[in-house]
């Protein structure tokens, strides 16, 4: 019986426990201390399937972050209690920037979490992080941007090139350096930048500084010949007058020559250096003291090589460079030194060269003088024959004398031109009774040639009313014809004759005759007998005051037919043209002006003194 009734007894037990652990509850006690209730139960029975939903708290300056104790599954009574962590509350000073509206400046973090930085932006500054570390926070704080300014450094490249295109404006942080760009420039050498940008303070913009690299003799050569121009004149029905040099002096096609080289020429033709001819379009500018002229001609800027102009004092000593079409032969270079800077002479005495020994001849005229830097400091003019290395070239500043006109050769010729040629229709060819005298007329034109110095090519020439100025002009082949071939008049009623000598680069020779009626004898004399073998053509033009032949000589209009052509004529600018100032201003070797031929008689006594 005793057996039995502890069987039952532990029975009842096991069905007892078994009854409450699946049909029982337990309490669960949510203790929030001083929080504050919002939402849910703080008494809660937990049965099994249940599920405890904790109360929504809130406890001011706190964040509710976990509970302590298990309200998940139960097994007893429980009482839970809130785990709190305290808030702090960071806020993020932009100190003058800005940011945008995705991160708050002002943040609420719980202990021991980070903040979230915005992204701050500054014109003209740049970000450099922030003051305070707010990776881990514990407290309230305040935490400020901090900034760089940004200074804009621009380079300058004066001239010179950079593949680092991207360096020539920076913005570099105050007190730092910029990253300077590689430069380079042709013909120069780098020497430096202008401020130091090491460290930058201030916006700035920095330039380069170069010198000019001296270059070789072939590389000086291989700078001026492209540059440089064989220059061409002609008269009427496009005879060859003269040849000379020039040089460009710009990428528009400007070239500058001496004046001399354009002087009575009624059509200008430009050999460049590659053979090509290009006729000039206007004399840009000019001026006869200075003898110096600008010409133009219409070009592919693209096909122009110019030179530049030194900015250097030129001394003693120094080496120089010519180029031009010395008599004819295009393209010759030659060297020297400078042998005296600011020199002067007589027939242009407000007018600066620079003496050099480099050889010029005739032809060199107006070509560049240029320095072992490739720069032009001079224009080729004039060499003195009598002696040995006396070679002058205008100082190349003296183009700052210039005015421009803008004319054309034919404009400049009618403009500045002593005789307006309108040749005649008659051509007398050259008899064997010409000796005797062979009479010709006014327009008539005279082709011959002499064969013995015996021979005296004489002409009747017939004036058959008041002619004003006869001219008389001879023409050659070569220079050294015109040298050696000389003309007398023979007349019975002629004053005054103007026998005038040539410049070295014209084939001309040419006398000017004041006459009334009568007549003229004319008689052509070769001086050198040598010159026989060599020499094939004489002519002799005669004209006088006929529309057919000439207009009249500039220097022989009267006072009111100068007023007829323009109001601005007075009696100083009348004096200044007079065949009387025009004869004392020619003081070449030759020349009639008194100043010339006291040069030559000086020249001839000492040699007869020997």
């Amino acid at each position: 019986m005793k057996k039995y009734f502890k069987i039952s007894v532990i029975f009842l037990l096991a069905f007892t426990m078994l009854f409450f652990s699946g049909c029982g509850s337990v309490k669960v006690l949510f203790d929030i201390g001083d929080a504050e209730l919002i939402s849910g139960e703080i008494k809660q029975k937990y049965k099994d399937g249940i599920e405890i939903v904790p109360p929504e708290i809130n406890k001011d300056g706190y964040a509710l972050v976990g509970w302590e104790g298990n309200y998940i599954s139960p097994e007893k009574n429980q009482t839970i209690t809130p785990i709190w962590k305290k808030i702090h509350t960071v806020k993020f000073e932009l100190d003058g920037g800005t940011s945008d509206d995705s991160v708050s400046l002002t943040q609420q973090i719980i202990d021991g979490e980070a903040a979230i930085a915005p992204a701050p932006e500054k014109n003209g500054f740049s970000f450099e992080g922030w003051d305070t570390d707010f990776s881990s926070v514990s407290e309230d704080m305040t935490v400020t941007a901090k900034w760089k300014a940004l200074h804009k450094v621009t380079f300058d490249l004066n001239g010179g090139a950079t593949y680092d295109t991207n360096l020539l404006s920076q913005l570099v942080k105050d007190g730092e350096a910029a990253v300077l760009p590689v430069v380079q420039r042709k013909r120069y050498n780098f020497v430096k930048w202008d401020k130091d940008v090491s460290n930058v303070k201030r916006d700035t913009t920095v330039k380069a500084v170069w010198e000019r690299a001296k270059l070789s003799v072939s590389e000086i050569f291989n700078v001026v010949n492209p540059s440089t121009v064989e220059i061409n004149t002609y008269r009427l029905n496009d005879i060859h007058y003269s040849t000379g040099s020039g040089f460009f002096l710009d990428k528009y096609g400007d070239i500058v020559t001496n004046y001399h080289v354009i002087e009575n020429a009624r059509k200008i033709v430009v050999k460049m250096h590659d053979g090509k001819e290009y006729t000039v379009s206007k004399v840009v500018s000019y001026d006869k003291e200075f003898d110096i002229a600008i010409l133009h001609i219409e070009l592919d800027k693209s096909k122009i090589s110019y030179l530049e102009v030194s900015d250097k004092k030129v001394k003693v000593g120094d080496p120089v460079f010519a180029i031009g079409s010395s008599l004819g032969l295009t393209g010759t270079f030659s060297s020297g030194i400078v042998s005296q800077v600011n020199r002067t002479v007589s027939s242009a005495p407000n007018v600066k060269f620079i003496q050099t020994t480099t050889p010029i001849s005739s032809g060199n005229s107006g070509g560049p003088l240029v320095d072992e830097y490739g720069l032009v400091i001079g224009i080729n003019s004039m060499s003195y024959t009598e002696g040995q290395n006396l070679n002058l070239a205008i100082d190349i500043s003296c183009i700052n004398n210039l005015k421009k006109v803008n004319l054309t050769p034919e404009e400049l010729f009618q403009k500045e031109g002593t005789v307006k040629w309108i040749p005649g229709e008659n051509v007398v060819k050259e008899t064997a009774e010409s000796i005797i005298g062979q009479k010709i007329s006014l327009g008539d034109t005279v082709e011959g040639s002499i064969v013995s110095t015996k021979e005296l090519d004489t002409y009747f020439v017939d004036i058959p009313e008041e002619s004003g100025i006869i001219a008389i002009f001879v023409y050659c082949e070569s220079l050294k014809d015109i040298q050696n071939i000389g003309f007398l008049p023979i007349l019975s009623n002629v004053l005054n004759i103007d026998k005038s000598v040539a410049y070295p680069e014209e084939y001309y020779q040419m006398t000017a005759i004041p006459s009334d009626d009568g007549y003229i004898l004319v008689t052509a004399i070769v001086v050198d007998e040598d010159i026989i073998k060599d020499y094939g053509y004489l002519g002799f033009i005669v004209g006088g005051k006929t529309p057919m032949i000439y207009d009249t000589f500039i220097y022989s209009m009267t006072m009111e037919e100068f007023k007829a052509i323009s109001p601005v004529f007075e009696e100083d600018i009348y004096e200044a043209i007079s065949m009387k100032t025009c004869v004392e201003k020619r003081t070449t070797i030759g020349a009639p002006g008194q100043e010339a031929m006291k040069k030559v008689i000086a020249i001839y006594k000492e040699q007869l003194e020997k």
